[in-house]
């Protein structure tokens, strides 16, 4: 994933374009990903729909269950790394819940 947003050393681009020549040239597919991309919904499903094209899979559309999970999942694993730290509105319920547990016990 690229590394949008974060303060990069020079020649960083080119160690990730070369890194990304070396892994095509072994025959593996490389799409580069900004954090904007996996976190927007629909430029998510964009990118899965591309995915499954590459792997000749048909995309199969989510319930409403299934899209709601997968929101939440995405929100936990693909943080935005220049707002690590903070609890803000977009932070998932869950982990608000464990914060706020968490800093009670330690206050008890």
């Amino acid at each position: 994933m690229s590394g949008e947003g974060l303060t990069r050393a020079r020649g960083d681009g080119l160690r990730d374009a070369d890194r990304m020549t070396a892994l095509q040239a072994m025959g593996y597919d490389v799409l580069l990903l900004t954090h904007g991309q996996i976190s927007d919904e629909g430029r998510f499903r964009a990118i899965v729909k591309a995915v499954c094209r590459m792997l000749d899979v048909e995309y199969r559309d989510k319930s409403l269950d299934e899209q709601r999970e997968e929101t939440l999942l995405r929100s936990e694993l693909f943080v935005d790394w220049s707002k690590l730290g903070e609890i803000g509105e977009k932070m998932p319920v869950r982990f608000k819940k464990a914060q706020s547990w968490t800093a009670a016990v330690l206050s008890e």
